[in-house]
């Protein structure tokens, strides 16, 4: 049986100014697996705009302030969740009624 933290979508907190580049999450995040999404694009940390850095295990800092309007959400392994079975897990945020193949 394989076990993992349920995933979580998100909007990030912080100030969607132009200038602020910090934001944090509502629950910890499992190190190495957020996912930022600007405007309904997933985007990777190394990427020249809106790429990031993990600062801790609820905040990231964004390499471009995201502009005022922009919207900002983290898809992140909650670590505050309970444990699921990943044989029940079907779907994603992306495509909550996909099928596992």
């Amino acid at each position: 049986m394989l076990l993992s933290y349920n995933s979580v979508l998100k909007l990030l907190n912080g100030d969607i100014d132009g200038i602020n580049k910090t934001f944090t999450t509502d629950t910890p995040f499992v190190s190495g697996s957020i996912r930022v999404i600007v405007n309904g694009q997933v985007y990777e940390a190394s990427d020249d705009v809106y790429g990031w850095a993990e600062i801790d295990e609820s905040t990231i800092e964004m390499i471009v302030a995201p502009l005022q309007n922009d919207l900002l959400q983290g898809f992140y392994q909650d670590k505050a969740s309970e444990y699921v079975l990943l044989d029940n897990v079907i779907g994603s945020p992306f495509d909550p009624n996909g099928v596992l193949p």
